[in-house]
This record gives C-alpha cells, structure tokens and sequence, in this order.
C-alpha cells in the first residue's frame, strides 16, 4: 500500500507549488523505508542560496519514524524549507539517499546546485552523509548551540571542576566563540589550554571541539555571513510540530498526506525570502553617528590574496595604528586573558568587488545579525550608498534653555 501511495504521488505535478514524492526507497524484506517529499518552487531555492541545514525531528507519527528536515539559509539567516524525508533509521546510508535524491531531482529541473556550507548538529553520519553528496570541500558548521549544551552537561556530571571553574569555562567558550579570524581562533585554543591546564578531564573533552575537523568549526569567523548555529532550522521545526501538526501524533498513513500540505504552505508567493542583506535605519543612525564622531579608519590592500580590508576602531578607540593592524593580521597573545580583552579593540570590513551589502566584517553585531554600521560607513565613506535622510540624528533646533522665560519689555525701551 505505501509503494502504490508513493508511486501515485511520485507524478511530477504542473504546478511548481504542489509538492510531491521525488524519491522513495522501500526494503520490504528489512522493514525499512526512505520517503522524500518536495516541490519544484522549494528545490528551486538551491539556485540562489549555497548554505544547507539538516535536522531529524521526532513525535510527529504513532511509529515514532523520524522527520528529516532540510533546509537553505537565507541572507539574513532565516531558515525555508527545500525538502522532508521519512526514514525510519538514522545511519549515513539513509542521509546520503535523502541528500542524493535533492541533487538527482534538481538535476533532472536544471536547477543548479552549489552548496558550500553545511550547517548540522554534532551527528557525525549527516556530515559525513553531506561531504559525500556535496563534495569533499563543503565546509562542515558545527551547531554552536549544541556545543555548548554538551559543553554544559560534561561539566555538570564531572565533579573535579568546581562551580566558580565551570562557569568560568563556559564565559570563555563564549568568548573563544567570536574569535575574529582563523587565526584568533587557533591561537586562542591554545591559550586556553594553557589557562586551564589543571582540568585535564574538560581539555580530553574539549579537545575534538579544537581539533575534529567534524567538530571544530562552531566559531562565528569560520564562514563570514553564514550562522553558526541551526536555531533558524530548529524554529522551522517547532513551526511545523506546533503550527502545522498542532501538537499531534498520527499514523503514517495519515501523516504522508499531510506533510505534503505542509510543504505546500512553504512553497506559497507570500513567503518573505530575503535574497540580500537588509540594513535598517537604526544601523544607518549609527553609521551617521559614527561618521560624525572623528573617528578615523585605516585602509590595507593586501596584494597577496588580492583583498582590500578597511580597519575601523571599536567602541573606546579613535584611530587605529599601524601595530593595531599588525597584531590583527598576525595575532600575539601572552595569555587568554589578553586575548579576551582585544577583542573589540578593531573590526575589519573586507571589500570585494561584490554588492556593499554583501561585505563581511568581524564585530560581533554582524556575527550575530549578519549586519552592522561598520560596512554601511566603509560604504558611504568609498561612494557606495547614501545615507537616508532620516539616518541624520542632529538637532535640527536650538534646546530652550532651562528656567522660566524672560518676560518682554516695554517698546521703544532701552534694557
């Protein structure tokens, strides 16, 4: 009955909209099946974003099979659905089927497929599952979130660091979290496992979080503009459980129909998509203000990778020196401590022959939102925007001075 179900449905259908079965694999004699459901609207998506997310989510059938979500990262990291799958196992044979099928059907519609990030929790056959269909070089994000609550757990079932000493790890982490570059980042490592060279037990179980290269890449500076957590595609689950399902769990006989409405919902015109990178006027109001401050920045043109990088100041500086630019470019820290305190000191806003909006740069507003007033003044100060006028945030009148106001005199009247 399921075959007959999913060979009826596996019609590609002529509404771009409509969602259908693209690929379906049922072992009769294992008691197994793979089950991947999708629309031409949705598949279509993959021609304009390169970052992919996966996830497996459970209650939504009596049967308790998984719900394989994947999704594409827009520009200003919400998270749209391409395709569901129902497996009922979670090994890398049944990822590499859902993943393979997505790039067989999108093939087959000439859509062309360019992912170069992945982004997934700390479950080593999707990896594995997604560098084995997108190719050996797409680069592996590790849920920081998931980082963090493993993180959590070792340190609250292992008794040898104290309370004072786990949270302490955890404040760390979290700076060692928005290292700046690659090389903040290596370095600090290192940094910190001198600092806490008396917790052997968290260093062994930090370790592959440093070094795996499955496992190390959760820090926000590994792929500039691409998040470094899946909460956008943990939300689409929620949204999907509580919003579409509305909480219940129902036989797979059922619920096979009802996930293609739910896909259908997904491929709708009315879906906000952000295919740019949107500023808005409160980060134009801090670029006018920064503008306006004195600040000074300093632009570098590094002729060996072909890249102009434009240094700004942080918060508590005017001007950066040409040491300031240095130590950035080639980090030096005599401990953790003095690394933590550096960040922020200097943000670098790297320019590319690409839209202004799409620049990266390294403050930890645009790690977090994928924006910030940085780029917008490295924009306007190059002639690559103008400021609205409503990003002016100067008094346009004179404030009346405290006290009650001076009465008038008498005409003609010498005061």
């Amino acid at each position: 009955e399921l075959e007959e179900w999913a060979k009826s449905c596996s019609a590609v259908p002529p509404n771009q909209e409509t969602a259908f079965v693209i690929g379906y694999d049922i072992d009769h004699e294992n008691g197994r099946f793979r089950m991947v459901y999708s629309s031409r609207k949705l598949l279509s998506l993959l021609m304009s974003f390169c970052t992919v997310a996966a996830d497996c989510t459970f209650k939504t059938t009596l049967q308790g099979y998984p719900l394989m979500v994947i999704c594409v990262i827009d520009n200003m990291r919400h998270a749209h659905p391409i395709a569901f799958a129902t497996i009922t196992r979670q090994e890398e044979v049944d990822y590499c089927y859902v993943f393979a099928t997505i790039a067989n059907k999108c093939k087959y519609f000439g859509i062309r497929l360019a992912v170069s990030t992945f982004i997934s929790d700390g479950e080593i056959a999707l990896k594995k599952a997604a560098m084995e269909v997108f190719g050996e070089d797409v680069n592996i994000v590790n849920c920081f979130f998931h980082v963090m609550q493993n993180v959590r757990k070792h340190l609250k079932k292992n008794t040898r660091e104290s309370k004072e000493q786990a949270e302490q790890l955890q404040k760390v982490i979290g700076r060692l979290q928005v290292s700046p570059s690659k090389q903040h980042f290596e370095l600090a490592c290192g940094l910190l496992k001198a600092k806490y060279f008396e917790c052997p037990d968290f260093l062994t179980f930090f370790d592959k979080y440093m070094n795996d290269k499955f496992f190390m890449n959760w820090y926000e500076a590994y792929q500039p503009g691409c998040p470094a957590t899946n909460n956008a595609l943990e939300a689409v689950n929620r949204a999907i459980k509580e919003c579409h399902l509305m909480k219940e769990r129902v036989p797979f006989g059922v619920f096979k129909t009802r996930i293609l409405t739910v896909l259908e919902s997904y491929s709708t015109p009315s879906r906000v998509i952000k295919y740019t990178r949107e500023y808005g006027l409160d980060i134009e109001r801090k670029a006018f203000n920064w503008l306006n401050n004195g600040k000074k920045y300093r632009t570098v043109n590094d002729f060996d990778k072909g890249s102009t990088y434009v240094y700004l100041p942080g918060e508590e500086k005017k001007d950066v020196s040409v040491h300031d630019i240095d130590v950035f470019r080639n980090p030096r820290y005599a401990n953790f401590d003095e690394f933590s305190k550096s960040i922020g000191n200097i943000h670098r806003v790297e320019v590319t022959e690409a839209d202004w909006r799409a620049w990266n740069c390294t403050c930890y507003t645009f790690f977090k939102s994928n924006c910030c007033h940085h780029i917008v003044v490295v924009a306007v100060s190059r002639g690559c925007y103008k400021l609205r006028p409503e990003a002016n945030t100067l008094s346009l009148t004179h404030k009346r001075l405290p006290g009650r106001p001076k009465k008038m005199t008498q005409a003609l009247l010498i005061d």
